[in-house]
């Protein structure tokens, strides 16, 4: 499984990952794999959480398709064409997975078609509950990852960070979202 968590701040995104990768109950060597499940792609930075096949694929998707804005309605559009795009290659058109998306001082949570967006503060994966808990104490999203490797046993360090800086105008298009 994994963790990822987001925090919003007033000038920038954090979000943060484990790095876990199992084959059955048994651990992968992640060295060769801290961004298995953070990637950033030009000014976007892609979290998921689930299986590592589906991940990959949204990775290969989202770097030869384009996501014009980011809004609900243009990812939901997104995940539409992302599911074509994957039963045309593999037969299956379900997304299993959870994801976060952040770029241009939005961010953004997918729970399958369920699209929302995060205003302050999120986790998803199998230590999400735990990683919440912490970022609603004040925790960064390292310390609230951290929090979910110690006390969850389907996430592991290391720990990948991505920033992604608020400019002002991204603020600006931020409030007319609030």
């Amino acid at each position: 499984m994994s963790v990822v968590a987001a925090k919003v701040y007033d000038d920038r995104i954090e979000i943060a990952a484990d790095t876990i990768c199992a084959n059955g109950n048994s651990k992968m060597n992640t060295a060769d794999q801290k961004m298995a499940k953070l990637f950033r792609f030009e000014d976007f930075v892609i979290g998921g959480v689930g299986k590592s096949e589906e991940i990959s694929l949204f990775r290969r998707f989202f770097r030869e398709h384009t996501l014009p804005d980011l809004d609900e309605d243009s990812i939901m559009d997104f995940l539409f064409a992302f599911m074509k795009w994957k039963k045309d290659l593999c037969g299956d058109d379900e997304i299993e997975n959870k994801y976060m998306i952040a770029a241009r001082g939005k961010c953004f949570c997918m729970r399958g078609l369920f699209v929302f967006p995060v205003n302050d503060y999120y986790a998803i994966g199998a230590g999400e509950d735990y990683a919440r808990g912490a970022l609603y104490v004040g925790a960064t999203p390292v310390e609230a990852v951290k929090a979910a490797c110690d006390l969850c046993v389907y996430v592991s360090e290391p720990i990948v960070l991505e920033i992604i800086p608020i400019k002002n105008e991204d603020r600006a298009d931020t409030e007319k979202m609030l």
